[in-house]
This record gives structure tokens, C-alpha cells and sequence, in this order.
């Protein structure tokens, strides 16, 4: 009876021991890890989330530009859908270089073949100074 105590006893300690135990190595691993992570990991994330709002509003600022460009770029069923006119070989050159100065209306309500043009565009350079 008296070895059943004793038995009973070291039992209980080896239990208490490996519970302890297991919370020291708990604590031993997440103390560090939790150190680590709020010393590396939350100022990356803040960093990062910073980053992201900077160019979510750098986009806000901007989408309306960057949209309007690409609608003045959009070509469908081969017209030009900004100006109105031709998407043929060099009709970037003649929204580039007329619709600076007037409308491409101006030029899609004008026909002309191509010594017509040539004409106008002398013209142009010589009595307006272009």
C-alpha cells in the first residue's frame, strides 16, 4: 500500500513535470515567434497596405485620364472612334497633326482625293504658318 502511494506520487509528478514541460516549450516557441512577427511581419504589412492605398488613390486620380486616352485610342469595324475618321496606315499622323488645330470633323465633312489634300495642306503651311 505504502509502494502504491509512492507509485501514485511519482506518477503525479511526472504528470505535473511533462505539463509544465509542454507550457515551457509553448512559451519558448511563440514567445520568439510572436516577437518576431510583430517586430518584421506587421511593418511589412502596414508598409504594404500604405502602398497599396498610395496607388489606389493614385489610380482614382488618374482613371479618368487613363481612360480617356483609351477610348481616344479605341478603333472599331476599322473607324477611329474618337475622331471620326479612317483607321487606315497613317490616320494616327493626321489626328496628331490636324485635330490640334481644329476638329476631325472639319476633315471627315471634306472630300478630297489625294493631290486635293496635298493642295490643302500647302496651303495650310503656306497662309496659316503651319
Amino acid at each position: 500500500m505504502e509502494q502504491e502511494k509512492q507509485n501514485k506520487g511519482i506518477n503525479q509528478l511526472f504528470s505535473s513535470l511533462g505539463i509544465v514541460f509542454i507550457l515551457l516549450m509553448l512559451f519558448i516557441i511563440t514567445i520568439p515567434g510572436t516577437i518576431l512577427y510583430f517586430q518584421y511581419a506587421v511593418p511589412y504589412f502596414e508598409t504594404r497596405d500604405k502602398k497599396q492605398a498610395e496607388g489606389n488613390q493614385a489610380w482614382v486620380a488618374n482613371k479618368s485620364e487613363v481612360l480617356a486616352k483609351e477610348a481616344a485610342e479605341k478603333v472599331e469595324n476599322g473607324v477611329h472612334l474618337a475622331s471620326g475618321l479612317v483607321a487606315d496606315t497613317h490616320y494616327q499622323l493626321v489626328v496628331q497633326n490636324c485635330t490640334s488645330c481644329h476638329s476631325a470633323k472639319l476633315i471627315t465633312q471634306n472630300r478630297a482625293d489625294k493631290s486635293g489634300w496635298l493642295a490643302m495642306i500647302k496651303w495650310m503651311q503656306a497662309e496659316q504658318k503651319l
